[in-house]
């Protein structure tokens, strides 16, 4: 029953609810944004966005909207996820209408489970809008293909950042037939890299480090 229930993002709204919708901007440029994503920050009394979206995007909402950054960035000041959750309900709540807009997709290392459960115990349904998360736009920018037919059947996403300074375990992205996407893992590349060639990766396997990664 679970999975049917979040089969989609519209369903199970009860229109006379609070809603917050979370939106994917996808990995930068505005026009990989989907219909679907345009059309709820066109639509929003207030944009609660992250520091990853860009003007380009931001420039889509109405004049009125009130735009409110929220942005995490790795080793430096950012802002609290609690403050960011108590700050939805509060402003949903009111009446207005909510659009949290991640870069990526929210489901991708994007804390849209955290967000989610924590919207819906206090009340707010919750549509979840997906975008183009960071690896599809890097292998499209970059001219491969995650998956390759005889070389690469698994894809794993991984992360550089790790919740409380909890260590990942290498072992699924040590498998030689799996292309590894890293989010946020620039600062500790080097590590990461003996991580895996201690697991078995070999040193000659192929890699591609990008940034702003749209096309």
């Amino acid at each position: 029953m679970q999975i049917a229930r979040y089969a989609s993002g519209m369903a199970h709204v009860n229109p006379s609810r609070p809603v917050v919708t979370l939106v994917g901007a996808g990995p930068g440029a505005a026009d990989l944004l989907t219909l679907r994503a345009l059309h709820a920050v066109q639509g929003a009394d207030v944009i609660i966005h992250d520091a990853l979206v860009c003007d380009e995007v931001l420039a889509l909402a109405r004049p009125q909207a009130r735009l409110i950054e929220v942005g995490k960035r790795g080793h430096r000041l950012s802002t609290g996820q609690d403050f960011i959750n108590r700050l939805m309900v509060r402003l949903a709540k009111s009446g207005a209408q909510i659009v949290r807009l991640k870069g990526g997709d929210p489901s991708v290392f994007g804390r849209a489970a955290e967000e989610r459960r924590f919207l819906e115990l206090a009340g707010i349904d919750v549509r979840v809008v997906p975008g183009v998360t960071t690896a599809s736009a890097a292998a499209a920018q970059f001219g491969f293909s995650l998956t390759k037919r005889g070389a690469a059947q698994t894809v794993v996403f991984a992360t550089g950042r790790t919740a409380f300074g909890a260590q990942n375990d290498w072992r699924a992205a040590a498998d030689p037939n799996a292309t590894v996407c890293l989010y946020m893992g620039c600062a500790d590349i080097a590590a990461t890299c003996e991580q895996l060639l201690a697991r078995g990766r070999h040193g000659d396997t192929p890699r591609a480090l990008g940034f702003q990664c749209w096309s």
